[in-house]
């Protein structure tokens, strides 16, 4: 009987034995799985930092003018209007073209050829240069005239940026001529003489480029009331 009791209690024993090691060694095999997991996923880990850094090294930023608010069409860029309308961005070098303006120099003096929404990322082509005001015109000069003098201008109103055609007339032929044509409107004032910009109202006064030869038949032409003057409409 007590022999009986002790192979069972051996067995019993034997027992626990087996499945301890068992445990034992399903726990080792997972404690492995998990090791082995774990440095795979960092040896993944290491590939993807080392391709970002590999990425971002190849990344080049370039500095760019962005309008910071609306730009209006006609609108020009001075000096003490710059921080109002422009601000410096870094973008992707790859997505900047060769014509993109970086350079504060090369915003000076000029013209918005149309509105130019904010954010958008100015470029030459979205302006006027001042030379080009000027093509065609020997000895260019600014002459001005009051909105009165003004006689069948399309809609009465001139802006900043707008081009004009002008028209003689020869009451005693009854003959209608063009005298010159696609001058550039450079300022625009209010009544109480302050320059208006872009897309002001309530304009007053103008500029316009003329070659010198011919502001004394301007003014007599205006002074007779034999000029008629129309705006380009683009």
């Amino acid at each position: 009987m007590e022999t009986q009791i002790r192979k069972e209690k051996e067995n019993k024993t034997k027992k626990q034995r087996t499945q301890g090691l068992q445990k034992e060694k399903r726990r080792r095999a997972l404690t492995g799985t998990v090791v082995a997991a774990f440095a795979a996923a960092l040896a993944v880990f290491t590939v993807m930092v080392s391709a970002e850094r590999t990425a971002l090294a190849t990344f080049e930023k370039k500095d760019i003018y962005v309008a910071k608010v609306q730009i209006p069409r006609g609108q020009k860029i001075r000096p003490e209007k710059a921080e109002e309308l422009l601000e410096l961005r870094s973008v992707d070098a790859q997505c900047v073209p060769e014509t993109a303006l970086s350079d504060p120099a090369q915003l000076e003096g000029l013209t918005a050829l149309y509105g130019i929404e904010p954010g958008t990322l100015l470029t030459t082509g979205m302006f006027l240069e001042p030379e080009e005001a000027l093509q065609g015109l020997v000895e260019p000069v600014l002459v001005g005239f009051k909105a009165e003098d003004l006689y069948q201008v399309v809609g009465g109103i001139l802006r900043p940026g707008d081009r004009i055609h002008i028209y003689r007339v020869d009451a005693d032929l009854g003959e209608t001529t063009l005298r010159w044509s696609n001058l550039y409107v450079a300022d625009v004032f209010d009544t109480t003489g302050n320059m208006l910009e872009g897309e002001g109202s309530g304009s007053s006064r103008f500029n316009i480029y003329l070659s010198r030869k011919d502001v004394e038949e301007f003014y007599q032409g205006m002074d007779a009331r034999s000029l008629r003057v129309v705006k380009v409409c683009e």
